[in-house]
């Protein structure tokens, strides 16, 4: 099976069958359940982009050394180089411009690493949690 992203659109091709489907949108609720556990596959959001990272189950499955990041949005985390879930799920265009920089780079390995599985809708309070952490 080959997965692709076309526009705007998933495109599933499976021998002579096409099918066409919007990519999925999660927010953090519907991410969340996506952490390795129970057999479920390992996704995180880097800069609103959800990526499967199943692949990478030796960093990021349940207690591995990145598994905090899985079923999260993690950008604010990457970009300041912190393994820990505290500020996850939280808007990050007010980090400092090395850590944005830090974050491209990362998201820049995802982009190359791991496909695409969806978008991330952040809550109305997403940005505002960014805010009032340190940049």
């Amino acid at each position: 099976m080959l997965r692709s992203l076309v526009g705007s659109e998933m495109c599933i091709r499976d021998r002579n069958i096409q099918t066409m489907s919007a990519p999925r949108t999660f927010t953090a609720e519907e991410l969340a359940p996506f952490d390795g556990s129970e057999g479920k596959p390992l996704y995180l959001s880097v800069m609103g982009v959800v990526f499967d990272v199943s692949a990478g189950g030796d960093f990021y499955g349940p207690g591995k050394a990145y598994g905090v990041f899985a079923g999260k949005e993690v950008s604010r985390c990457l970009g300041k180089m912190d393994i820990s879930d505290k500020e996850s799920n939280a808007g990050w265009r007010n980090l400092n411009e090395e850590h944005m920089k830090v974050l491209q780079d990362w998201k820049n390995r995802y982009d190359t690493k791991y496909p695409v599985v969806g978008t991330f809708q952040p809550d109305p309070h997403f940005e505002m949690r960014g805010v009032q952490l340190d940049p």
